[in-house]
């Protein structure tokens, strides 16, 4: 049997070379630049276009031959054997063929090695491979029905739609064939990210980085093997292509699985070497000099005596740390080298945003970037790929694979389900974990899902149909008190500044941890509750369930909704409350004048829940729109509490 090792020696003998499609003309310059005649020139590449034509042709029909333990890949031999028949009177793209020759050779060793004993990541590789190879065929034999009967694809524009087809296809085989050996490179680099974070703990904690905004975080997942592979290959050739544009834009509404791509998308530039850095931002944090910690993410170096760079401008940590670094170190450098932003849109303050974009954004004067809108792929892509995913899914349920023993698998409960999800994958991992729950019957609940009536045609109609269900269930059959617990979570969760631990939900809730636990637990599907008796944060998965609970139009009529200018109207009385009560002389234990607040900190000690209170009442009370009584508090604030307040922010650096 094929051990991980070895397939990784495989795929990386099977290099891919950029292609780039180019005119007529200047193609058969660069082809054929030995040449010394125009006669020489077409006699030699058509020699060439024959043998590499040959070669492909035979070695797709071996494939069909023997892959009988492989249906997928004997639909992609199939498909991809179609297209060069079909198309075989093309001129001029030799370049395409010699590399399709490269990567189905490796394709071929796959076969050889895994003869007996397919693997499921494999075999979901593979039928993704042959789904992404069936769209360009129907692609194909689109652009066939409208031509004429009869026929040679001869025009530049024809012969650039040949070679970016089979550019295409290449990159399709070679994303699959990194993502069958990606599960030793992502173990590989986990340990290898424990070892650097040692490192960037002692030197690059002074830049002030974000924990968990580095791509192969423990938190964040990638795509499920044999998904996205159409995509995932666009971003591939992107980023393979000298002549492509310098920014690659990819949008998409809420759910659409982008960070989940670039994830993915990463983990594959790292494994080749070319990932120069990367800042998935986080939603729950939050603030107005969050932006400045885009540059010290991504960046890497040795940090030992730049502290003051932590708050630095966002133009001198660019400079120092981004681009005198990348002139020394790519001056003689080649291949392209990616920075992967997560999330830009969500940064709170858009004058920062706007320097960042103005920073990262005008590297090229004409066609600033390559776009592509996540929602806008075709229906069908999409859906084939969440039915996947959530096949995949809901097999890994024990309870539910029992259940299920006598029937066809998958059910027709997971279409229905994949119809409901409408593109978004967010609907779909959601359904996952409310399925799965340890506290319910796994089919009861696939079926009571598959029950609710079918939702408006809207974009968020599918995930607003889910979060209703649970929140339905949630607040059914339990006590007022305990529902007013929950209304004032989720209160308290929309409008937190930051993400908050269950110590400092029952601080200012003034309630217990054990009454913050049991109020979240029944959202554990949408909503992360940390462990018993751990003092993690309560986060929500997505940032489409607080949209959805402020929202009236979605959620308005529904007990759960919540009035954001109420909430920070609450929050802020919370936070008052615990500064009136707790913020007095000495509030750290200190019991001198430090130096800085660098040795400040080692000697005080200043509750999370107090720092965040000293810090965020502020945002609450101008998210309430100020009110009457808002205004009397902090008249008596400033003169009673004010010195301890600013000794707190004092040493917490703030």
């Amino acid at each position: 049997k094929l051990r991980k090792t070895d397939l990784c020696s495989i795929v990386h003998q099977q290099p891919l070379e950029p292609v780039v499609a180019t005119s007529n003309s200047n193609e058969g310059a660069v082809l054929n630049s030995t040449s010394t005649t125009p006669s020489n020139q077409s006699e030699g590449g058509a020699r060439k276009r024959n043998v590499a034509k040959a070669a492909i042709k035979e070695t797709l029909r071996t494939i069909v031959n023997v892959t009988d333990v492989f249906p997928p890949l004997k639909s992609v031999a199939a498909g991809i054997l179609e297209i060069i028949e079909r198309y075989d009177a093309v001129h001029d793209v030799q370049r395409g063929f010699t590399e399709l020759q490269k990567q189905l050779e490796g394709l071929l060793a796959v076969i050889r090695l895994y003869q007996d004993d397919v693997p499921v990541n494999v075999m979901n590789a593979l039928t993704g491979l042959a789904r992404a190879i069936e769209e360009k065929k129907t692609v194909l034999e689109k652009k066939l029905e409208e031509s004429v009967p009869v026929r040679v694809m001869s025009a530049p524009a024809d012969i650039a739609f040949m070679t970016e087809t089979m550019r295409d296809v290449n990159y399709a085989i070679q994303v699959v064939m990194m993502d069958i050996s990606l599960a030793t490179h992502i173990e590989t680099s986990s340990i290898s990210n424990k070892i650097s974070d040692i490192h960037s703990d002692v030197y690059l904690g002074k830049l002030g980085c974000v924990t968990g905004a580095e791509f192969n975080h423990e938190d964040r997942q990638g795509c499920m093997q044999g998904t996205r592979v159409l995509l995932l290959a666009e971003l591939w050739g992107w980023s393979m292509d000298l002549s492509a544009p310098h920014i690659f834009w990819l949008s998409g509404i809420a759910g659409t699985g982008k960070t989940t791509v670039l994830e993915t998308f990463c983990h594959m530039l790292d494994k080749e070497g070319l990932l120069g850095g990367s800042f998935f931002l986080l939603t729950q944090v939050q603030g107005p000099s969050y932006t400045s910690e885009h540059i010290p993410i991504t960046c890497t170096g040795d940090g030992s005596d730049i502290y003051w760079l932590q708050r630095a401008a966002v133009k001198d940590q660019y400079k120092l740390l981004i681009l005198e670094p990348a002139k020394a170190t790519f001056e003689q450098y080649t291949a392209s080298t990616v920075l992967a932003i997560d999330a830009l849109d969500e940064c709170d303050d858009p004058v920062a945003t706007e320097k960042l974009l103005n920073v990262i954004l005008t590297s090229r004067p004409s066609k600033p970037h390559s776009g592509l809108r996540l929602h806008e792929i075709e229906d069908h892509i999409v859906e084939a790929d969440i039915m996947m995913y959530l096949t995949h899914r809901l097999m890994e349920i024990p309870q539910l694979r029992n259940e299920y023993v006598n029937t066809p698998w998958p059910p027709q409960e997971v279409t229905i389900l994949t119809k409901r999800a409408g593109g978004l994958f967010i609907y779909v991992s959601t359904i996952c974990a409310y399925i799965g729950n340890y506290k319910g019957s796994p089919s009861e609940r696939l079926k009571k899902l598959c029950s609710l009536s079918t939702p408006p045609t809207l974009a968020v109609a599918g995930i607003d149909n889910i979060y209703t269900f649970i929140l339905s269930e949630a607040f059914s059959n339990i006590d007022p008190d305990e529902k007013a617990c929950i209304q004032a979570c989720l209160s308290l969760l929309v409008s937190a500044t930051q993400p908050l631990q269950v110590t400092g939900y029952a601080r200012l809730l003034n309630t217990s941890p054990q009454l913050v636990r049991a109020a979240v637990q029944s959202l554990h599907s949408v909503i992360h509750v940390p462990e018993k008796d751990a003092d993690g944060e309560i986060i929500p998965y997505h940032a489409s369930f607080p949209d959805y609970l402020i929202t009236e139009s979605r959620a308005g009529s529904q007990e759960w909704f919540i009035n954001l200018y109420s909430a920070h109207s609450s929050s802020a009385d919370w936070c008052f409350a615990i500064m009136e009560r707790e913020l007095h002389f000495g509030i750290g234990g200190a019991t001198k004048i430090y130096k800085n607040d660098v040795e400040a900190k080692t000697m005080v000690n200043i509750p999370s829940y107090l720092a965040y209170v000293c810090t965020a009442w502020v945002y609450h009370v101008l998210g309430s729109l100020l009110q009457e009584s808002h205004s009397r508090w902090i008249e008596s604030f400033l003169h009673e509490k004010l010195l301890y307040w600013l000794e707190v922010l004092s040493v917490e650096g703030n």
